[in-house]
């Protein structure tokens, strides 16, 4: 997949805010039940973040920025299709 994997938000005494775009790769499988057409979905995520992402987040790190969440370098999905 292509899009955006990655953004910063800052607020308060200094406004910043950038979104990051490349490609993420996913691993998964699908587990289907016994009732037709109705499965779950579990997948690994890895996304390819650009340098500029790290960069941007150590130089906010340094300059004494708190993130509430710290970025980790893959995501998981899990999810449930019950309808086509």
């Amino acid at each position: 997949m292509y899009g955006y994997n990655g953004a910063i938000k800052v607020t308060g005494s200094m406004d910043f805010k950038e979104a990051y775009y490349g490609p993420s790769f996913a691993f998964g499988t699908e587990i289907w039940s016994f009732l037709k057409n109705k499965y779950f979905n579990i997948e690994l995520i890895l996304p390819l973040r650009p340098s500029e992402f790290k960069t941007d987040y150590d130089e906010l790190k340094d300059m004494g920025v708190e993130f509430k969440v710290p970025s980790i370098p893959i995501a998981f999905s899990l999810g449930y299709h019950f309808a086509f």
